[in-house]
């Protein structure tokens, strides 16, 4: 058979075929470019706010959610339109399961019935995973990123000229090292580490998985006792990042995953930073816990078979009064 006769694969799981030998190992997403920070002849996708550009995205997934609340705290809508999967994975063909739309969560813009068919529907040579967050060009009909911190880049600096008047600047380039060092430190053992963890099957790589993400925590917990956010004073993409998955680290996370070293809510500074964090307006308005909870215990079903999930309020905890702004006065000019 020629490769031009091979029928296309049907979209796999972001987790099901990373693992290897029992470890997680993820893919590189396929799709890397970024909105252009000036909208020049040479640039291949300058910003525009007519909704040319447009979102898929998960409430379930924190690397989507990320890039929601981004949206949202930039006052992009409703410059950039957004649609979003079903919470659970759903049967796709060939015995995979995946992202899919559904009379709560449809497709008004493609009307597909599973988002790989929106990913072949503009690239139909595509093999890879059909993913969130992935950023749509509707002009070029052509897929932008499906890449989150590309996309959380062409957020903050691509489409900065359409941001809403006075908006703060969550990214600043200065801060640029800043971001990378503290981002390099918390994605292999906290963002992907919960990820790794649960879906070890080895004890030892179990028990290094969790004191590398503890250890991280306590770290965190530390710095910001003396901050009140990552990169100081002001609010940051960092504290964007680091915001989502604590969030879901105690009704998700510590259960499902097995990170039950101790709750975040345990923790004196990252349980009143994590409060702080979930009740600013554009967050909470983006957060859905409770489909989180439906994601993660009725979809992976290499974890959690009989699809139960686990009892209690996911917002209970994050609800609670903070004190953030009376520890951290806003510096006065």
């Amino acid at each position: 058979m020629k490769d031009s006769d091979a029928k296309p694969q049907t979209a796999r799981l972001a987790w099901e075929d990373e693992l290897r030998s029992g470890k997680l190992e993820r893919s590189t997403s396929v799709f890397r470019h970024v909105i252009a920070s000036s909208d020049g002849d040479e640039a291949q996708y300058p910003p525009e706010g007519n909704g040319r550009y447009h979102l898929y995205l998960s409430k379930a997934c924190p690397w989507a959610s990320r890039i929601e609340i981004a949206v949202r705290l930039t006052g992009l809508i409703p410059r950039i339109g957004m649609t979003f999967v079903d919470p659970i994975f759903q049967p796709i063909g060939e015995g995979r399961t995946g992202w899919v739309f559904s009379k709560e969560f449809p497709d008004d813009l493609t009307h597909k019935a599973t988002l790989y068919e929106v990913y072949l529907h503009y690239h139909p040579d595509f093999t890879g995973k059909a993913t969130t967050p992935m950023l749509l060009d509707t002009k070029t009909k052509t897929i932008v990123s499906n890449e989150s911190k590309d996309i959380l880049k062409s957020i903050c600096w691509g489409f900065r000229k359409l941001h809403a008047p006075n908006t703060p600047d969550y990214f600043p380039m200065e801060r640029l090292p800043d971001y990378e060092s503290w981002l390099g430190k918390l994605y292999d053992p906290l963002l992907n580490g919960v990820y790794k963890v649960g879906f070890t099957t080895s004890q030892s790589d179990y028990d290094a998985g969790i004191k590398a993400m503890f250890d991280v925590l306590d770290e965190v917990d530390a710095h910001l006792g003396k901050n009140k956010w990552m990169l100081g004073d002001e609010f940051s993409v960092v504290d964007l990042i680091l915001g989502v998955t604590l969030c879901r680290f105690d009704a998700v996370y510590y259960v499902h995953f097995m990170c039950c070293k101790k709750h975040i809510h345990e923790y004196e500074h990252l349980s009143n930073y994590v409060r702080c964090f979930y009740q600013q307006e554009h967050v909470k308005a983006s957060a859905d816990l409770e489909s989180c909870k439906q994601h993660y215990f009725q979809s992976h079903h290499v974890i959690a078979p009989n699809k139960i999930v686990a009892v209690g309020n996911a917002n209970s905890s994050l609800d609670l009064p903070h004190n953030r702004e009376e520890l951290f006065p806003s510096p006065t000019n």
